[in-house]
């Protein structure tokens, strides 16, 4: 979920609820939501805001509806303060790839999208110029597991030219250097399921791994520690078994990590040393999607299913 900078606008996209269009929600009153349509195209599983870029802009990237048959992305620019399509540009193409200007400070922007035949990684430079480009893997995946290839995700590693890809449906991080696109190392997370991965200050990442919250020290690559923040649930035959977090946000003190807990209808506050839990805060429904107001101390949060936004207080 993106939030303005001001505050004022909400930008959120749950596939299973939004119907293909971005759901905008005024900041100061959550109860007014309405539904944008991008550029006449209705967003899909794959697509998904992203930013906020500089200026009061994010981007939105989205397939083509000939996605299938030529591969390219487009990728949208709208203003957070008053959503509307400004620019339209293919990020991908058979000939090159251009990447519209988005604002990641000094970090490389990627794409990933299938060029000639094959699902990539594009890696491109903030001068819009592709530098290379990664294939897609199975690595660490089920055999059996035979589905598209790809990343559930890639994070650049500030301050280092260094990109880490969650394999999909894997409990593999990749460790690439961003410059030769050459594999540094392979790091093993508890579980499979890589969503999220948030960067400290003091150079420890904490990864979204399925149900349970990862410290990986980002200079040796190591799990420091894991911690299960989400209990097991209950089906209908008496069995335990997982389920998934949602998404992680940390203050901007760095010392205190917010986790949404959709099944259990809280949102937790953990510190970052132990990961014990501080605080829970419960809400309605199952808390998905976290941003941080511009105040600095309170939540923002979207319900998985009804779709509702909440504002509440860490303590």
């Amino acid at each position: 979920m993106i939030v303005s900078s001001d505050g004022e606008h909400l930008i959120s996209f749950l596939p299973w609820l939004d119907r293909g269009r971005l759901t905008v929600c005024d900041g100061f009153d959550l109860a007014r939501t309405r539904r944008l349509k991008v550029g006449g195209v209705l967003l899909r599983d794959f697509d998904r805001p992203l930013g906020p870029a500089a200026d009061g802009y994010f981007w939105v990237i989205t397939r083509s509806a000939r996605f299938d048959k030529t591969p390219c992305l487009s990728v949208r620019a709208l203003s957070d303060t008053a959503p509307e399509v400004f620019r339209l540009r293919f990020a991908l193409d058979e000939e090159q790839v251009t990447l519209p200007r988005e604002y990641l400070g000094d970090a490389e922007r990627h794409w990933v999208g299938r060029y000639g035949g094959r699902w990539q990684t594009f890696i491109a430079t903030p001068e819009d110029s592709v530098v290379a480009s990664y294939p897609c893997t199975w690595r660490g995946r089920n055999p059996k597991d035979r589905k598209t290839p790809g990343f559930s995700g890639v994070w650049p590693v500030p301050g280092r030219n260094e990109l880490w890809y969650a394999v999909d449906r894997s409990d593999h991080l990749l460790a690439v250097d961003s410059r030769t696109m050459q594999e540094l190392a392979t790091i093993r997370l508890p579980r499979a399921g890589c969503r999220q991965i948030l960067f400290g200050a003091d150079g420890l990442a904490f990864v979204q791994n399925f149900d349970t919250v990862a410290v990986v020290d980002t200079r040796t690559r190591e799990v420091l520690r894991e911690s299960r923040v989400q209990p097991p649930d209950w089906n209908d035959h008496g069995q335990k078994f997982a389920v998934f977090i949602g998404e992680l946000l940390l203050m901007p003190e760095g010392r205190r990590l917010c986790v949404a807990r959709p099944f259990s209808s809280d949102v937790v506050v953990v510190d970052v040393d132990t990961l014990e839990k501080q605080q829970s805060i419960p809400l309605r429904g199952e808390p998905l999607e976290l941003a941080l107001h511009p105040n600095g101390n309170d939540l923002l949060v979207r319900e998985a299913w009804a779709g509702e936004f909440f504002r509440c207080t860490v303590d």
